[in-house]
Order: structure tokens, then C-alpha cells, then sequence
């Protein structure tokens, strides 16, 4: 593991001397002292072995300086046949095939040189020859080690030895041996450019850019021809802005910077809940409307946080999934398991893309029914948007349950006019008297005038996207602990809930002192509790009606006056609705707790307008034209919703 360490360092130091040089093999690069003593000693050996082999060597030598490498190699090569016993000539072949990448070639060439002679220079070349050649393990860097100080023992005031010294200590990682040979490198040569182009490569390795860019500043300074200054100043910004170091740092502080801003709309959200408490205690029932501002905008910057951070989560998945399988390779096998989550989380999050965009046009949350065709029904849902001050619903939609909601869709996700539509539950109209009823309205009219539902277009489009990603990454068994994607599905949701539930408390206090003021705090708590209790009684009654009806096989065409065989315990559903009225209040909550809401419009004494004889009289079901027909309506929607799970109930007989 060690030795794997080291090659994985050497690949950060071997591309960053490689930016240093460019590519050129310089004369401190051609494996000597490039003094003109020493010039001649070679020319001197090679004559003395084959006069023929000098001119030879010194076109190799110049077209290794143009940077021709493969004429350099075909010259050496030459130079070799007329000199075979030259250990320069070997020695300057290994240089050139290394920096033409034929690392392995290169190696035997120096390790050759060195048998045909023992000398410092031929340590040194070897010593770069290893360290260039990888991957290496711990027995190949002390290897490198050794034959750099004994090229340096015997050449110590040579730039070459000390630049490969320099070298062989970076890949060992020893950082206090590297800062002691760039100092000495500045000492032996304090005026060679090539030397400050060798400590720009070392500066860049260790991402100290500021460094590597003052010592090229220097090398330019002293001479640095301006072609190679430039070609060394981009290859630094691309250097810069490459390798996994920078893209690990820059993920850092991108992750960093949206752990802040996910911490910050968390604290906003917390400090609104606060807020609506605190609102709550003032019974003057008039909205801050600054707080309100406050709350749409922390729910559209929320929201707008969402989309934005998609990227944010592909990048750590993709991320995740290379260090598991990198991981995992290192064991000799390959995880497939960890490659289809990061598949799945992928589309888990063009599904939470594509919901957004259906979200221009979404579904109708229940079966229409033409106001048109309800004259009592309509002249109601006027006469409470008129005392309210506010325009009535445009669409009504009956579902099969309980709910009483009002939305508004269509237009702009930002604002805008747009279609009010109310959503009303067949079995929560069961008993409930006309007034209450009223009262209700009123409250859900409440919302429009105070404009809670006024750009909630794209919070429920967010909402439908967060629901897609979660239930794709489910459906996919990508909902493990290892995948980003799930903690941020996870961690998103509950952060939504506390900004936008809790703030939204305020919206319903305010709401509910609108249904008080003018339909009286009485009338209000007795359509609260009606709906409460309306809500637990159908459930239960939900679940035996079925049963029953399954297991007898009776022919159902109205779900809704079915009679129950079995008992409901009235004892037992006593006690729940005394836990629902009662429960503590939590920081996930849309509403209050029941018995709060009750208390704090009680605390208005609110007498609202006066009630009139019909009011007391009838009940909700007496505004409607037809109460059968839309119970059997909602009761084929019941049917229809079974089958599509695979749950059949007895067939109706048609009617004569």
C-alpha cells in the first residue's frame, strides 16, 4: 500500500516537472554537467573510442536541443553502433527516450551506461531514469535515492545532480530534504534561469502556484527566452485549475459554501416558527406584512436552493461511486452494486428535473365539478369570498376523503394571476352544519386574501420534484447511507418542512382570525372540531367498509352510506380525538396544535355576523344539488383506484 502511496504522489510530481520543462530537453535535462569542460571530456572520450561517433553524437545533441526527439533517438542509436562502449552516448539516448515517454527503453539504456562506467554523472541519470519510469515501489525510490547522492557526492556543485536529487526527493515526499535542495540549487546557481524553471515545477507540484509563478517571473528576469516564459506561464494556469488536489479543494469550498447556506435557511426557517409564535400572541388579527414578504421569499430562495444544488449532489454521487470502486479495486474486484446506485441517483434526479417542467401543467388534484350546474353551492362560495373581500375559487374538486384546501395554479411559478381552486372532500360534509361549514370557507378565503397561496407555484413544484428524486431513489435501491443523493433527499425534506410549516403556522392563525371575525369564534371551533373528528371517524370507517364489502362481496354503488356490520368503539376513538385535539405542537408542523387554534380564537370573542335561520338549520350536504350523484361519483373514483391495485370489488347491477 505503501509503494502505491508513493506512485500516486509521483503522478502529481512527475506532471508538474514535466510542466516545469515543457517538454524540452534543456542542457541541465541531457544527463551532465553541460560545463564546456566537461563538453569536451566527452567529445575526447568518444573520438578516442571511433572518430566517426563525434560528428554523429553532436547532430543527436542538437536535435535533442530543437526538441526533435525521434531524430535524437535515431542519432544516439547511430552513435551507439560506432561507439558501442560509450557510456555517453548511452546515458544521453536514456534521457531523450524518457522525455519522448519510452520510459522502459530509456531505463535499460541507463542502467547500461552505468555498467559500462561508474560515474556520478551515470548515478544521476539513472536515478531521474527510475523515478520517470514508474510506477515505483519502495524498494525503486531508495533505489533512486542511492544513485542520486552518489551522482551528487561526486558532482556536488552540478545543477543537474542537485535538480535530480530535488527530483527523487519529492517522489520520497520528504518535503524537508526538497526545501534543502531548492536552496542549494539557488546557491550553486543563483543566475541560472534553469534553475528557477526547475523550482517552478517543484512550487507547482506542492500548489503553491503564488511561488511557482514568482520564481518564473525570476527566470524571465534572468534571461528566460519570452517563448518559453509564455508557454510556462499558461501551462501554470492550466496546471492550476487541473489534477484531483484542485478539484478535491474546490469541491471542498462549494461544499462548504452550501453547507452555509443550507445552515442559514435552516436558521431563518427556525427563527420564522419563532416568529409566528410570537404573532400569535397579538390579537389584534391584523398580518405583518413584512414577516409575510419574509416568509415568501425564504420559501422561493428555498426552493430555488433545491434546484440548485442538483449539481452540487451529481458531483458528490459521482464522486462517491469513483472512491468505493477505486476502493474496491484495490481488493480485486469490482462493486456493480455501487455503479447502479450512482446510475439510479442520476435518474432519480432528471426525474426530479422532469417533474418540474410537468409542473407547468399539473394534474387536477380531484374530479371537477361545474359550479355551474350548483346554483346554492356557487351563491355560498360568493357570499363568503364577498364578506371576506377576496375573489371566489374559480374550479372546485371533490376527492373521495376528508380535505378542505384551497391552491392556486396555473399563470407564474413567481406571482401573477393565476386560477384559485378549492379542494373539497365528499366524506367531511357528513353533519356538518351549513354555518360551520361557512366558517371553514372562510378560513381557506382567508389564505387568498392574505396571498399565502400567491407564488406557491413553484414551492409545490419543488415539492413534487423532492417526492420524485425520493420514491425513484427508493424504487431503485439507491436509498443507502453511501449514496449523497438520499441524505440530501432525507435532509432537504426536513429542512422544507421546518421553513416552510413553520412559518406557515402563521398563515393559518391569521386565516382562522378571518373565519372568526366574521363567522364568530364559535362557529369557527365547531367546523375545526367536525373536521377533525369527521377526518378520524371516515378512516376508520374507510378501512371496515372495505374489509366488509371484500370479504362479502357486496355490491357497492355508494361507498358512503354503506352500513358497518362491525362496531366502531367509541370509546377508543374518544381517546384519539382527545390525543389529536391535544398534541404537542412540532417543529414539522403545517398547523398549530388543535387546542391552541381553538384558545387563541376563543381569546377574540368574536361574535362575527349574525347567523341566519338556515345557517343554524341545514347542513353542508343542503347547497348541493345532487348529494347522491356525487357520492356514487366518488365511490366509481374508489373503485376505479383499487383495480388499478389489483383490488376488485363486486360489480353494481345497473339500474332500471
Amino acid at each position: 500500500m505503501k509503494g502505491q502511496r508513493r506512485h500516486g504522489s509521483w503522478t502529481v510530481a512527475a506532471s508538474a516537472l514535466t510542466l516545469a520543462l515543457v517538454g524540452v530537453v534543456s542542457p541541465a535535462h541531457a544527463g551532465a554537467a553541460s560545463d564546456a569542460a566537461f563538453e569536451k571530456k566527452v567529445l575526447n572520450d568518444l573520438r578516442a573510442e571511433n572518430p566517426d561517433a563525434v560528428p554523429v553524437f553532436t547532430e543527436a545533441m542538437a536535435a535533442a536541443e530543437r526538441n526533435e526527439l525521434t531524430a535524437a533517438i535515431a542519432g544516439f542509436e547511430r552513435d551507439l553502433q560506432l561507439a558501442p562502449k560509450s557510456d555517453h552516448a548511452r546515458r544521453r539516448l536514456c534521457d531523450v527516450e524518457l522525455a519522448a515517454e519510452q520510459r522502459a527503453s530509456g531505463l535499460a539504456h541507463c542502467r547500461i551506461a552505468l555498467d559500462l562506467r561508474d560515474a556520478p554523472e551515470n548515478h544521476t541519470a539513472l536515478a531521474r531514469a527510475i523515478v520517470e519510469s514508474g510506477p515505483l515501489t519502495k524498494g525503486d525510490i531508495d533505489s533512486a535515492v542511492d544513485h542520486a547522492a552518489r551522482g551528487l557526492k561526486g558532482r556536488p556543485d552540478d545543477t543537474d545532480a542537485i535538480a535530480v536529487m530535488l527530483e527523487v526527493q519529492t517522489v520520497a515526499e520528504n518535503d524537508a530534504q526538497v526545501e534543502y535542495y531548492v536552496g542549494q540549487l539557488e546557491k550553486v546557481a543563483p543566475e541560472d534561469p534553469e534553475v528557477r524553471v526547475t523550482i517552478v515545477g517543484v512550487r507547482a507540484m506542492h500548489r503553491d502556484m503564488e511561488g511557482a509563478r514568482a520564481q518564473l517571473e525570476k527566470a524571465r528576469a534572468l534571461g528566460l527566452p519570452e517563448a518559453r516564459y509564455e508557454k510556462l506561464r499558461r501551462m501554470l494556469d492550466e496546471h492550476e485549475h487541473s489534477g484531483l488536489a484542485y478539484y478535491l479543494v474546490l469541491m471542498a469550498w462549494v461544499f462548504g459554501f452550501w453547507t452555509v447556506g443550507f445552515g442559514l435557511l435552516l436558521g431563518i426557517g427556525s427563527f420564522l416558527s419563532q416568529s409566528v409564535l410570537r404573532a400569535a400572541e397579538n390579537r389584534s388579527g391584523q398580518a405583518p406584512s413584512g414577516l409575510r414578504r419574509i416568509y415568501r421569499a425564504v420559501i422561493w430562495l428555498t426552493c430555488l436552493y433545491f434546484y440548485v444544488s442538483l449539481p452540487i449532489v451529481l458531483v458528490g454521487v459521482f464522486v462517491m461511486a469513483g472512491g468505493l470502486c477505486y476502493a474496491a479495486l484495490g481488493f480485486g474486484y469490482f462493486p456493480i452494486i455501487i455503479g447502479a446506485i450512482a446510475l439510479v441517483s442520476f435518474a432519480a434526479v432528471l426525474k426530479g428535473l422532469w417533474a418540474l417542467v410537468a409542473s407547468r401543467n399539473p394534474e387536477d388534484p380531484g374530479e371537477p365539478l361545474d359550479l355551474a350546474s350548483e346554483p346554492k353551492l356557487r351563491a355560498l362560495l360568493r357570499e363568503v369570498a364577498d364578506k371576506m373581500g377576496t375573489r371566489m375559487v374559480d374550479r372546485l374538486f371533490l376527492t373521495t376523503g376528508t380535505d378542505l384546501a384551497v391552491t392556486e395554479r396555473g399563470g407564474r411559478w413567481f406571482g401573477g394571476k393565476t386560477e384559485r381552486c378549492l379542494v373539497l372532500g365528499a366524506g367531511l360534509l357528513e353533519g356538518m352544519p351549513l354555518r360551520a361549514f361557512k366558517a371553514a370557507l372562510a378560513h381557506e378565503y382567508g389564505h387568498f386574501k392574505n396571498e399565502d397561496t400567491a407564488g406557491g407555484g413553484f414551492a409545490l413544484a419543488m415539492q413534487r420534484s423532492l417526492i420524485a428524486m425520493g420514491t425513484a431513489l427508493a424504487q431503485g435501491g439507491a436509498a443507502r447511507a453511501v449514496n449523497p443523493a438520499w441524505w440530501f433527499v432525507r435532509s432537504f425534506h426536513s429542512v422544507f418542512l421546518r421553513i416552510s410549516h413553520g412559518a406557515s403556522r402563521l398563515q393559518e392563525i391569521l386565516a382562522d382570525r378571518w373565519a372568526a371575525v366574521i363567522y364568530g369564534s364559535a362557529s369557527f371551533e365547531r367546523g375545526l372540531r367536525h373536521m377533525i373528528e369527521r377526518s378520524m371517524r371516515f378512516e376508520v370507517y374507510a378501512d371496515l367498509a372495505l374489509k366488509e364489502v371484500l370479504e362479502k362481496q357486496v355490491p357497492l354503488a355508494n361507498f358512503y352510506t354503506y352500513a358497518l356490520e362491525a362496531a366502531v368503539s367509541e370509546m377508543d376513538l374518544a381517546d384519539d380525538l382527545e390525543e389529536a385535539f391535544m398534541r404537542p405542537a412540532s417543529p414539522y408542523d403545517s398547523h398549530p396544535p388543535p387546542h391552541q387554534r381553538i384558545a387563541w380564537v376563543n381569546a377574540l370573542v368574536a361574535a362575527g355576523e349574525p347567523a341566519q335561520p338556515e345557517e343554524e338549520q341545514g347542513d353542508a350536504w343542503a347547497v348541493f344539488r345532487d348529494r347522491t350523484a356525487i357520492e356514487e361519483r366518488m365511490t366509481g373514483v374508489i373503485r376505479e383506484r383499487l383495480a388499478a391495485q389489483g383490488i376488485l370489488l363486486p360489480p353494481v347491477p345497473e339500474r332500471a
